[in-house]
């Protein structure tokens, strides 16, 4: 409970439930969650399979995105899964403009088990206080890099520095980083507000802002971010890339 936090919501928790519950609701706080035992997670009688295995038809159609359209060029969107290469807003791949061998590798991120955006003022960094990029070991040999080496990211868009994790569990050409690091703002710099100044936390600004290495499209002029036609936001997976030592 100390080193989550929740230590601090004990005398609002022994206030408000019985004696018998509210220890229960803090392990559920500590936790994040309610999570079955691994024990539990295999079928008993039929032990290939998990005890809570997805049972209904497969949801192959999305009605939602299958009726509307891309707002810049009017095409429909498809309302079944498929895959399609990254692409400019009007069509151009992103590989006929950054081509593999300016840019050799893709950019792709993903959530943390520990860490996100709005946890990042928390005792959790001190278990995990930035996000170093997670490289395949052939990209890495290339490079002469190991695992706690220090290098440099680039993209069309931007650099970073950062710290590299050489691990199997990405695929060669990809480079792996997690989400909410690097922040600007949540304490992460002083403001000054009539005579009351925030302390200046540099270790809220650890670690590597995506946004910052997202980059502009180049078919509409180079002025505006390169956005994902369905969702609206900005680009974060298979941003092109380079890795270099420091």
């Amino acid at each position: 409970m100390a080193l989550t936090g929740v230590e601090r919501i004990r005398p609002l928790m022994e206030a408000t439930l019985k004696p018998e519950e509210w220890r229960k609701a803090a392990m559920i706080y500590t936790r994040g969650g309610r999570y079955q035992p691994a024990t539990e997670a295999q079928d008993a009688e039929q032990p290939d399979w998990q005890a809570h295995r997805f049972t209904k038809p497969l949801w192959l159609w999305n009605e939602m995105v299958g009726s509307a359209r891309n707002t810049l060029t009017g095409a429909r969107f498809a309302g079944c899964a498929h895959w399609t290469p990254p692409a400019f807003y009007d069509g151009t791949p992103m590989r006929q403009i950054h081509s593999e061998a300016d840019w050799p590798l893709q950019i792709i991120s993903y959530k943390s088990a520990l860490q996100n955006s709005y946890s990042i003022a928390t005792r959790i960094t001190g278990l995990h206080p930035d996000n170093p990029v997670v490289v395949h070991p052939a990209d890495a040999a290339k490079l002469g890099l190991q695992s706690g080496d220090t290098a440099r990211i680039r993209t069309p868009g931007g650099a970073a520095e950062c710290t590299v994790i050489v691990h199997e569990g990405v695929t060669p050409g990809v480079m792996a980083i997690e989400h909410g690091y690097g922040h600007r703002e949540l304490g992460a710099r002083a403001h000054r507000i009539g005579d009351q100044a925030q302390p200046d936390r540099p270790d809220l600004r650890a670690g590597i802002n995506l946004n910052e290495l997202g980059l502009a499209d180049p078919t509409r002029g180079g002025k505006v971010i390169w956005v994902d036609a369905v969702s609206g936001t900005a680009v974060r997976q298979g941003l092109p890339a380079r890795l270099e030592r420091v």
